[in-house]
């Protein structure tokens, strides 16, 4: 705003949003405006939807409000640029690198990954309710936007399926080690040596066997390393060794765990009610949240939990002493 003399909001209008004939796309500046034909967002809690929507004022991600035809009017700028020339938008798609000089996945608020061996150029996003996902198969000319408002939809797995039904019988997926199926065994499960999360799917990369670990390296060279695990089915007395109180002074946070109806949930205030899936032990997953691990001391006491989702890695959770119950 200081170098335009315009607001960004209108800055981008005049700059990017109109030029490309995105006339439906603005900014979540106030959350309080009703916007014309503007979708509700809801999150799923044990089968009965409820609303989730944003409340804040928000320039950048999480504050776009778009259609996904106005997406694809985005995408096709990579194609032939209205906003820009042909190198600047190839530079948008530049990965960056390491310090070591590996190159990595990530350009200018852009992914470059393969899907099935095609290449593709892409990013998601969610924020309350809400998911998106826009994908573009640069060599195809084909793009997918998927807009979701409910946070049990899959917009990233939205989005690569419907481009596969354009493009079977277009393209042939490659059939290498990067795309083959990983190991299933009925129980066991891979999960992550330095996050924990569990292995679900290459995603293109390729990944060999090595005794009960998995290596996982995708095509810029980095590694992950996954070990086998035992799927988790905790009983109900293992279950309520979790529950109680955990306070996160970083987060300015307080979650309470408790079973309900058979299930470990955990309860923000005022009202939200998040149920956990059991992963392998003290490992579980929630709607929104990720990837929740209860950690315990040398005596087997649980101590904290942490939550890792992609842009969060070992949000530490301290259990808070059970209050003293008094003689009457």
């Amino acid at each position: 705003s200081r170098v335009s003399g315009v607001p960004f909001a209108e800055f981008t209008r005049q700059r990017l949003f109109g030029p490309l004939g995105m006339t439906h796309t603005s900014w979540r500046d106030d959350f309080t405006r009703i916007l014309k034909n503007r979708a509700m967002a809801y999150s799923d809690r044990s089968g009965e939807f409820h609303t989730d929507m944003p409340f804040e004022n928000v320039h950048g991600n999480g504050g776009l409000l778009t259609t996904v035809g106005d997406l694809l009017k985005w995408n096709e700028n990579f194609t032939s640029p209205k906003v820009g020339d042909a190198a600047f938008v190839a530079l948008q798609q530049q990965p960056g690198t390491f310090n070591d000089g590996r190159a990595h996945g990530y350009a200018f608020g852009l992914m470059i990954n393969s899907d099935k061996g095609v290449r593709v150029v892409e990013h998601s996003g969610s924020t309350a309710g809400y998911s998106a996902h826009l994908v573009r198969y640069p060599d195809q000319r084909l793009s997918v936007a998927v807009l979701c408002n409910a946070t049990s939809a899959r917009a990233t797995q939205y989005a690569h399926d419907v481009a596969w039904v354009f493009l079977n019988g277009r393209v042939s997926p490659a059939s290498d080690a990067a795309v083959r199926e990983l190991p299933h065994e009925d129980g066991v499960l891979y999960r992550n040596i330095n996050a924990g999360v569990v292995l679900t799917n290459a995603r293109g990369a390729k990944w060999t066997q090595e005794g009960d670990r998995i290596r996982v390296t995708d095509e810029y060279g980095s590694v992950e390393i996954y070990e086998r695990a035992k799927k988790a089915a905790p009983s109900p007395a293992q279950l309520q060794e979790l529950a109680g109180t955990y306070v996160s002074d970083e987060a300015e946070t307080t979650l309470v765990a408790a079973v309900d109806g058979g299930s470990l949930v955990l309860k923000r205030r005022p009202d939200t009610v998040i149920t956990l899936t059991p992963q392998y032990a003290d490992a579980f997953t929630g709607p929104q949240l990720g990837l929740v691990i209860f950690r315990r001391d040398g005596s087997g006491k649980v101590t904290s939990l942490t939550v890792n989702q992609d842009r969060v890695w070992d949000l530490r959770f301290a259990r808070q002493p059970s209050p003293m119950r008094t003689s009457q």
